[in-house]
């Protein structure tokens, strides 16, 4: 017997007998919710689906690949583009501690997903990458696909992206309030027991708890055979869900609080594998008053259910949070036991937000239709360091543990030049690069510095995240590379280890190959 509780048809139920109230606080006020039955497994409902969202001139999805600040014309890849709203049921939980989880209201919901796909079945890889998209600039943003959409689209993939957050619905609606107007994730506690959430939320008449649930459907949506599938008719054998900064945030609490109450219909698991990037060490809290989980607790490491396969990037930028004394997040040792199979690839260079992340942001004109100002107030060019080739390479390795049983290969960790020095750094060799972690031909055989973070502007906070490059002089290039062709054999002789090694994709390590034949190293 099964009994429906919100966006679930729950197939066991743990009863709470006795339990006493939870109280959680925001930044101010508080609020008291009885807890209501502990989930024990269960299959999502299926939202319901409205789409494909006719384009217009002047109505199209806010993050069209084609308004980008460098547009992506989608065609040429063989892609197509399209939106659509799902709506449904979804829980609000508390999470008191690793294995429970406790609904404590439900209410409705209706948001956007966002999907690129081979126009041609044929092409489709069979993977499909499932972003809730990055709400921390107060909109949307489709990081994940801003750096690897070109790998993405080379082999064949399908992206889906999902609003998941308040905050980006009011942005959508103040883009196009004719189009995003039925958007919600309302907020479905009584008002006397709502709390003042933190800034980054809407408010208190929205909740940012409702996102689980959306996840769930969504990634169980894609999976489905019915007629509204976006997807249907596509052969998926891997879907993933990813994020990069906040977005995999989500991929860590999701992983930990959800997954192992979450299944298909054949109880296999909802996500097959995980990717999630930059910084994602924190989670994100459960519902929008829920406290901030401590440092060390179970619910903030990884504790993948299952043996899915977790694959964690990062970069030296959020290594100052992992590393840290006083905050020492968690760094998961690398595991390839059955039911705990991980790695952890901390990038040996580059920075949190490179160019790769930021050409693919929304135009300017886009963004002052949502209400915000352009991405232009970096002191320094965005660092050229290539993250999309680290990327590939790990969707890549990934996909070959879902799908083949293949292990990825295992990288040493970046360590801690001065742990009494904060913001914590790396440990740098001669040319200022970091030593250890994911390789690239950038630091192995460079000719510059690649600066993790750089200097903050008009009190805003960006620069933290933005790094830069410190090219060499050219006097210094021709001590370390006396002739062009020393150079790009250097660079030759490196990629063709780190393609050996599964570092890097034979289709990366040509273009960068190119890329060195092409630069005017060591100069005239």
């Amino acid at each position: 017997m099964s009994v429906r509780f919100g966006g679930y048809r729950v197939l066991a139920v743990i009863l709470l007998v006795a339990m006493p109230v939870a109280c959680c606080a925001g930044p101010r006020g508080a609020f008291k919710a009885s807890r209501g039955p502990a989930v024990g497994t269960a299959v999502p409902a299926l939202p319901a689906v409205a789409g494909p969202v006719p384009v217009t001139p002047g109505s199209f999805p806010f993050l069209a690949s084609d308004h980008d600040a460098e547009p992506i014309n989608l065609g040429r890849y063989g892609y197509t583009e399209q939106e659509y709203f799902v709506s449904g049921q979804a829980n609000v939980y508390s999470w008191p501690d690793l294995k429970t989880l406790t609904i404590d209201t439900s209410g409705p919901y209706t948001t956007r997903i966002l999907i690129r796909r081979p126009s041609d079945p044929a092409r489709f890889s069979g993977n499909v990458r499932i972003e809730p998209l990055n709400p921390t600039a107060g909109h949307d943003l489709d990081a994940e696909w801003e750096i690897a959409h070109d790998g993405f689209m080379r082999t064949g993939d399908a992206y889906v992206g999902i609003t998941a957050k308040p905050v980006s619905i009011t942005a959508l609606k103040k883009f196009d309030p004719a189009r995003y107007g039925r958007l919600s994730m309302a907020n479905p506690r009584p008002s006397e027991q709502r709390c003042t959430p933190s800034s980054s939320s809407s408010g208190q008449d929205t909740e940012d708890g409702l996102a689980w649930d959306i996840i769930s459907q969504v990634g169980r949506l894609v999976k489905s055979d019915v007629p509204e599938n976006p997807l249907r008719g596509l052969h998926i054998r891997n879907s993933d869900l990813t994020g990069w900064s906040q977005s995999g945030s989500y991929d860590l609490t999701y992983l930990n609080a959800i997954s192992r109450h979450a299944t298909m219909p054949d109880g296999k698991p909802i996500f097959d594998g995980y990717l999630p990037g930059a910084g994602s060490y924190a989670g994100t809290p459960i519902n929008q008053c829920a406290p901030t989980i401590p440092v060390g607790d179970p619910r903030v490491q990884y504790n993948p259910p299952g043996g899915q396969p977790v694959v964690i990037v990062t970069t030296p930028t959020d290594f100052y949070t992992a590393a840290s004394r006083n905050r020492r997040t968690d760094r998961p040792a690398d595991s390839d036991t059955p039911n705990r199979r991980i790695r952890l690839y901390e990038v040996g260079g580059g920075c949190h937000l490179p160019m790769d992340h930021a050409r693919n942001f929304p135009s300017t004109a886009e963004l002052a239709q949502a209400g915000f100002p352009p991405f232009t107030n970096f002191v320094y060019p965005l660092s050229s360091f290539p993250l999309h080739a680290v990327l590939d390479a790990a969707f890549a390795n990934l996909d070959d543990w879902v799908t083949k049983g293949i292990a990825p290969p295992h990288a040493s960790r970046l360590t801690v030049a001065d742990s009494h020095v904060w913001p914590v750094r790396a440990t740098r060799d001669e040319y200022g690069n970091p030593t250890g972690g994911v390789r690239t031909p950038n630091v192995d055989v460079p000719i510059a510095t690649y600066v993790e973070r750089g200097p903050t502007v008009h009190n805003t906070t960006e620069g933290y995240y933005a790094g830069y490059d410190i090219a060499f002089a050219p006097g210094y290039l021709k001590i370390l590379y006396p002739t062009h062709q020393d150079y790009v054999d250097k660079v030759t002789a490196d990629v063709q280890k780190l393609v050996n090694q599964h570092w890097l994709t034979h289709y990366d390590g040509t273009q960068l190959v190119r890329q060195a034949e092409a630069a005017n190293v060591p100069g005239n």
